[in-house]
């Protein structure tokens, strides 16, 4: 009994460590939606992955209007939330400094500026290939035929997207009603 107890006791850490590193991110998204406000960007560029048949993916990221190469690295902290005359977010700068008033993104991830909608819903291949007018196999690009938008929540620098829209309508919904 007494050579158990050390294990038992290892594998209980183990399984509170494991348990709480589950509900953290779950947890934290919840708070920003609760307590964060939510943003609808424009989209710089967006695009399809999956294997459109048990999954689709959308990915995107979203418009900086100012000279941004999102492959170089950016020591500032924080990039600056502003919106246009239509609502529509976008981000308008990077700082060093956190903006005392309005909305900001933390910049500790270097693709901070990049949404991914991930979808588990059986979609039929030829809904999405006569929604969009592609062929999802070789053309993945959205954002030049489509005014892509998402709705994100925003909280303390912390972001997690809402909704992936086409044209206005939720991508799921937009897929489901197009008539091929």
């Amino acid at each position: 009994m007494r050579k158990s107890k050390p294990v038992i006791i290892l594998l209980a850490i183990q399984l509170i460590i494991a348990l709480s590193l589950a509900f953290i991110n779950p947890v934290c998204d919840f708070i920003v939606r609760k307590k964060g406000t939510e943003h609808t960007f424009s989209v710089d560029d967006a695009w399809f992955t999956g294997d459109f048949v048990n999954y689709l993916e959308a990915n995107c990221y979203i418009d900086f209007r100012f000279n941004f190469d999102r492959h170089n690295f950016h020591p500032e902290n924080y990039a600056v939330i502003a919106t246009d005359e239509n609502g529509i977010s976008y981000i308008s700068a990077l700082s060093e400094t956190k903006p005392e008033n309005g909305d900001w993104l933390g910049t500790e991830d270097k693709d901070f500026g990049y949404f991914c909608y991930f979808s588990s819903e059986k979609l039929d291949y030829d809904l999405i290939e006569a929604a969009f007018d592609i062929n999802p196999v070789s053309d993945f690009e959205l954002s030049e035929k489509y005014d892509i938008t998402v709705s994100v929540s925003v909280y303390k620098g912390r972001a997690v997207l809402n909704k992936f829209l086409v044209n206005g309508i939720e991508i799921e919904d937009f897929i489901r009603n197009t008539e091929g």
